[in-house]
Order: structure tokens, then C-alpha cells, then sequence
């Protein structure tokens, strides 16, 4: 597949997002989070964490047990201050005994509480950003790095931003392209 030059084609891709369904689900979800926007509640964690696993296919298959990990967390603090470190405190979880890094499921949850501080980790944008990296040379990055390290791989993003000059375009725009992109590349 010809990668496309992203700034000539990442609204398109914005409205193919649309198209395909994608953004009624996102718009439900940041309803949700705008709703219960605090993780002060159990309750409200819990109904966060389930409808993110569900809609996102996170494959979180100890729900509750998530839930009662963020709330135990200083998340609310760490959020308003945009801790990247925050992502890696969710992510790993003990489950009976074993751990457990839901890595993905955490950029997902920390982006719905605020978009432009957390940019989403999915498999498909890291085929894509591999490929353009492959392709461009962006930015020096080993593929790996954007798996093991959140503030690393929230740096790549931005870098992949200011290379393309897409400094008028949301990170929540710019992973729709990327995760479209990705989802060709694989096929």
C-alpha cells in the first residue's frame, strides 16, 4: 500500500471515520467520560471501564478488578496535570496473583478524560507510524519503544505532528488517520 501524505488527506480520513460508524461510538463514550468526568466513585469508574472495554474491544476480563485498581489511584491529580507516568499506574494490574499490563485499554481511558494530553495507543497506529517512520524517517524510534514507553510514544506522535504539518489537527484527529491506516496496512 502507497502510504498517502497525511496533510492532504487526513480530513477525508476524519470523515471516513464517520462513515464507517466509528464516531458514534467515540461520541458515546466522551459523553460518558463528560458525564462522570471524576473517578472519585467506584460506581463511576466501574461504568467507565466496562462501556471502554466493551465499545474499544480492550479485552479487560477482570472488569471489576480494574475498576477498583483506577480508583485506587490518584488518577483525578495525575489527569489535571497530564502525568504522562499515569497511563503506566493503570495499565498494570495484579490479577490473582499475576500481572497483568493492559497498556492500550489505559491510553484509551486516560484520552477519553482528556484528548489532547493522551493520545491513544492501538496496534493498527503503531503499524502505521512504523511504516511511515519506515518510510520518511520522522522521527528515530525503535518500534518497541512505542509499546514500553507511553511518554516516549506520546513524543512520536507529536513528532509525527510537526513533521507532516499538522499542527492545525487535533491528536484525536490525527489518531483517526493513523488508525485507519494502520487498519489497511494490515489488511
Amino acid at each position: 500500500m502507497e502510504l498517502p501524505q497525511p496533510s492532504e488527506v487526513i480530513g477525508e480520513y476524519s470523515q471516513r471515520f464517520e462513515r464507517e460508524g466509528y464516531g458514534a461510538t467515540e461520541r458515546a463514550l466522551m459523553e460518558l467520560f463528560r458525564t462522570f468526568p471524576h473517578n472519585v466513585r467506584l460506581e463511576a469508574v466501574l461504568v467507565k471501564v466496562a462501556a471502554l472495554n466493551d465499545l474499544y474491544n480492550t479485552n479487560i476480563y477482570a472488569v471489576y478488578e480494574m475498576a477498583r485498581h483506577i480508583w485506587g489511584l490518584d488518577t483525578d491529580s495525575k489527569l489535571e496535570q497530564g502525568s504522562l507516568e499515569l497511563v503506566e499506574e493503570i495499565a498494570v494490574v495484579m490479577l490473582r496473583g499475576k500481572r497483568r499490563r493492559n497498556y492500550s485499554f489505559a491510553t484509551k481511558y486516560c484520552h477519553f478524560h482528556a484528548p489532547e494530553v493522551y493520545p491513544i495507543y492501538d496496534g493498527y497506529v503503531e503499524e502505521a507510524l512504523w511504516a511511515y517512520r519506515k518510510k520518511d524517517g520522522f522521527v528515530r524510534f525503535k518500534r518497541k519503544e512505542l509499546w514500553e514507553s507511553y511518554p516516549r510514544y506520546v513524543a512520536v506522535v507529536k513528532g509525527f505532528r510537526e513533521h507532516y504539518g499538522l499542527g492545525g489537527f487535533s491528536l484525536r484527529e490525527i489518531d483517526r488517520f493513523l488508525w485507519l491506516t494502520g487498519m489497511r496496512l494490515r489488511g
